[in-house]
């Protein structure tokens, strides 16, 4: 495993933020970005952890759940950081927008795309319309000089 992982899940964790639970949000409540929808257990182990702990636990569980099955330490940099931030987003548009483009500069427009095709088809997730664009563009702002 490369440092990538180590950035990439500090970066997640700032994306993601400790915990969310918004009404409107699909996947349900999250502690640092872990859906209780899709991993209900997961989420309620670390329901009962402080917030280091489940910190400690999301790491483990992205090393293991989302880095390696993505097969993060093939991508180039940065690319691997960010298919899996975006994977634990939007894993199937991720690993599709994958399927069309190595170049991480597209990847993250067609990703704008793709968001703004959700808006368009469902508006009642416009409430969520900046904050994925956002995700966005922090991810451009972060790698763009180096890259």
């Amino acid at each position: 495993m490369r440092t990538s992982f180590e950035n990439a899940f500090l970066l997640l964790t700032i994306l993601e933020g400790y915990s969310s639970d918004i009404k409107e949000d699909k996947g349900g409540k999250t502690i640092y970005g872990i859906s209780s929808k899709w991993y209900p257990e997961d989420v309620a182990k670390m329901e009962d952890m402080d917030e280091e702990e489940a910190k400690e636990y999301a790491k483990n569980f992205y090393l293991r759940e989302f880095w390696k099955p993505l097969r993060c330490d093939e991508l180039e940099e940065p690319l691997d950081t960010i298919h899996f931030v975006q994977s634990v987003n939007a894993p199937a548009p991720a690993r599709k927008i994958l399927n069309e483009t190595t170049n991480w500069r597209d990847y993250l427009f067609k990703f704008i795309l793709y968001y703004s095709s959700i808006v368009n088809s469902n508006p009642s997730q416009v409430v969520f319309f900046r904050g994925w664009v956002n995700r966005v563009l922090k991810l451009w702002n972060t790698f763009y000089k180096n890259y």
